[in-house]
């Protein structure tokens, strides 16, 4: 079967599912910045879940590849969801260039929260765990591209790593982006903190306490959420 045949085969399916009531709130959701086809979540990923198995037989990663960047060509953002779905999916055919490839263009086009944050934590976190030289270097790379979504990943890649966290990396990743003032940046820095806080509160609160002059107050309080609930507990 070719690319078009398994993009017809989807585009299909989701015309066939989709409710032109949801399109409306999930565009007003999303701050009217993407088309949708009004596609629910669940019956999205019943619909994948298929898809998926036809696409199995995709055996190639230059296939893939092309997949992946069809998908995100087309308009409604049910496509660049699968797309990233796909990709978590296949990464382990592709090499770390093609991976790393991958993953810059899916976070850098039609960028925005809901696509990113799973690009960081479930495909690049899951493809850098355990793997400490490309680690450092994909977090430098993308801590220093200036590009604001590609250092919102270098903050979150490790956000499910729990204690595994190297928490002497993110700390430099931190206080590097610290001065950004911009809105994901600063929520991104105290998500990555309240989350290793869930591992380790006593080092996230002296962390916070040491740099209190130099984090944002966005993300000192995001960063101290849990801290803070596990204070209130003990009283």
């Amino acid at each position: 079967m070719e690319i078009k045949s398994y993009v017809d085969w989807l585009l299909d399916a989701y015309r066939d599912a989709a409710d032109p009531m949801k399109k409306s709130s999930m565009e007003a959701y999303m701050r009217n910045q993407f088309a949708f086809m009004g596609v629910p979540a669940p019956v999205r990923k019943a619909i994948q879940k298929q898809w998926l198995k036809e696409v199995a037989s995709v055996a190639t990663p230059q296939a893939a590849i092309e997949l992946v960047q069809h998908l995100y060509t087309l308009n409604e953002r049910e496509f660049q969801y699968t797309a990233i779905d796909l990709l978590a999916a296949k990464r382990r055919l592709f090499s770390d260039v093609e991976m790393q490839n991958l993953l810059e263009k899916c976070i850098t086009t039609k960028p925005w929260w809901d696509t990113v944050d799973f690009l960081a934590t479930n495909v690049a976190g899951k493809w850098l765990y355990n793997r400490k030289d490309l680690l450092e270097e994909m977090g430098s790379r993308w801590l220093h591209s200036n590009h604001l979504w590609l250092m919102r990943s270098a903050l979150l890649f490790q956000l499910k790593y729990k204690n595994k966290t190297d928490f002497d990396l993110l700390s430099q990743y931190i206080l590097f982006l610290a001065d950004r003032r911009d809105f994901f940046i600063q929520k991104a820095i105290g998500w990555a903190l309240r989350e290793y806080s869930k591992s380790n509160p006593k080092q996230v609160d002296t962390f916070v306490n040491k740099h209190d002059n130099v984090l944002s107050s966005l993300a000192k309080r995001e960063a101290l959420k849990w801290i803070q609930r596990l204070k209130y507990a003990d009283n």
